[in-house]
C-alpha cells in the first residue's frame, strides 16, 4: 500500500503566490551572499525552493504537501509529473539535494561555509528558473 502523504488544496492565484514568495526568499539569498551571510543565504535558497516546489505542484495538480518531510514534496513531484524525461527527474533530485541541507543550517552546530552556501543558491537558481518556464505567471 502506497504511503498517504498529507497535502492540501492550492488554487491557481495561491500557487501564482508562492512563486512570488520563492522569488523573494531567492533575491534575499542573493542579497545575503553579497554581505557574507552564509546561513541566511543557504536558509533563504531551501525557503525559496520549498515556495517553489509548493507553487509547481499547487499549478500542475491542484496541490502541495504539508508534511513535515519535505522528502514528501519530492515524492509528490514525482507522482505529479507525467513527463519521464531526465529533466523531471533532475528537478525532483535538486530538490531533495537542497532540502537535505535545512537540518544542517538550522539545527546543527556547525556553520555552513561560502562554498556551500554559493552552490545552494546556484542549485536554488536552477530550480527556481525552472518553474518559472513552468508555472505561467498569468495562470
Amino acid at each position: 500500500m502506497a504511503k498517504k502523504r498529507p497535502t492540501t488544496k492550492v488554487s491557481n492565484h495561491e500557487s501564482k503566490n508562492y512563486l512570488s514568495k520563492a522569488n523573494e526568499f531567492f533575491e534575499g539569498s542573493i542579497t545575503a551572499l553579497s554581505t557574507d551571510n552564509w546561513n541566511v543565504a543557504g536558509l533563504l535558497a531551501v525557503q525559496a525552493v520549498i515556495s517553489a516546489a509548493d507553487s509547481l505542484s499547487g499549478f500542475l495538480a491542484g496541490i502541495r504537501s504539508t508534511s513535515q518531510d519535505h522528502g514528501d514534496t519530492a515524492a509528490l513531484l514525482r507522482s505529479i509529473s507525467t513527463d519521464t524525461s531526465k529533466e523531471w527527474s533532475a528537478l525532483a533530485n535538486r530538490y531533495s539535494r537542497i532540502i537535505s541541507k535545512k537540518n544542517l543550517i538550522q539545527y546543527e552546530g556547525r556553520e555552513l561555509s561560502e562554498k556551500e552556501a554559493v552552490y545552494l543558491v546556484g542549485q536554488a537558481r536552477q530550480f527556481i528558473n525552472w518553474v518559472r518556464k513552468n508555472v505561467p505567471k498569468n495562470n
